[in-house]
């Protein structure tokens, strides 16, 4: 994800199942200019440049992961941004330099004067997480933004299968999120959810209701390592037999989209790998989702 902000001459982006491949050259990215475009039409990210945005509301999610809203400059600026999308956030290293990471937004593409990610401090091997999650109210970060990943539209899906470990339910609660609340869409939505703990759910309160809300269109399955006495879901790993129950069948019409950390990947589906020039591809399908007979059409990795 961090080298779709590497070289801003040349940006890529892959999709799957009528997402299309595209190519953007230097010339052809829309620039803002606050001077000459009307202030209703000003976008609150900008794909060239880092911009400060200040902390305006803080949520503790679990005892790690942290809720963050930045508000832009003005109320009625939106993000400028598609579903799903992301942004790049960066601090300062120890030498001095700059480290970068990717954030998806988890608030809607129309809000207006503010944008909110979900935060999941895991130590020092992820610095600008790190820091984000120690800002207070009024401190602030830079960003730039906003790169669409999986363009989603209307109709794009007929039966969409999720697999979400850990935070990588943050892009997936988005498409989610959009799916469900367009009163024309008809998609059905099977998710399927891993974490460590029961803790480490993340949006599991929400999921729950839309499962409750739209129950012919949507419905999650959780799978926790490490479960409490009282836990009715499933225990243990993700595996072949879990995908396979809850997933749709590898057929016409059907995308699956998976997200997680890096072990995750690749037990799951095989990780995203790096072509010749250095830009990252969607690689062969491997694990789970091949031994369940996927294809590599059928398959969105995150």
């Amino acid at each position: 994800e961090a080298m779709l902000f590497s070289r801003i001459s040349r940006l890529s982006f892959m999709g799957v199942c009528g997402v299309g491949l595209g190519t953007w050259t230097q010339a052809q990215i829309p620039t803002l200019d606050a001077k000459m475009v009307p202030r209703s039409k000003v976008k609150g990210f900008v794909y060239r440049s880092w911009r400060e945005y200040e902390v305006e509301k803080i949520e503790q999610l679990t005892p790690t992961a942290k809720r963050i809203r930045f508000s832009f400059e003005d109320i009625d600026i939106e993000p400028g941004m598609k579903t799903v999308s992301v942004i790049m956030g960066r601090t300062e290293g120890e030498a001095g330099e700059y480290v970068q990471a990717p954030f998806y937004p988890v608030s809607g593409h129309a809000d207006k004067g503010f944008f909110d990610i979900v935060v999941k401090d895991i130590g020092p091997q992820d610095p600008v997480a790190a820091k984000i999650c120690n800002l207070k109210r009024g401190d602030k970060m830079e960003f730039k933004g906003a790169l669409p990943v999986l363009p989603y539209r209307v109709g794009q899906f007929s039966n969409l299968g999720l697999l979400a470990g850990g935070t990588g339910i943050i892009p997936l609660y988005v498409l989610i999120q959009e799916i469900l609340s367009n009163p024309m869409e008809t998609t059905k939505i099977s998710l399927v959810y891993a974490a460590r703990t029961k803790q480490d759910l993340l949006f599991k309160n929400q999921l729950d209701v839309l499962a409750q809300k739209h129950p012919a269109q949507f419905r999650v399955t959780y799978c926790l390592e490490e479960a409490p006495w009282f836990w009715n879901g499933h225990v243990g790993r993700l595996n072949k037999e879990i995908v396979a129950e809850n997933m749709p069948r590898a057929g016409r019409g059907v995308t699956l989209c998976a997200a997680g950390p890096e072990g995750f990947m690749e037990a799951v589906c095989g990780k995203t790998e790096m072509d010749r020039a250095g830009w990252p591809t969607q690689g062969p399908i491997r694990g789970i989702l091949q031994d369940c007979g996927y294809r590599k059409s059928h398959v969105f990795k995150f």
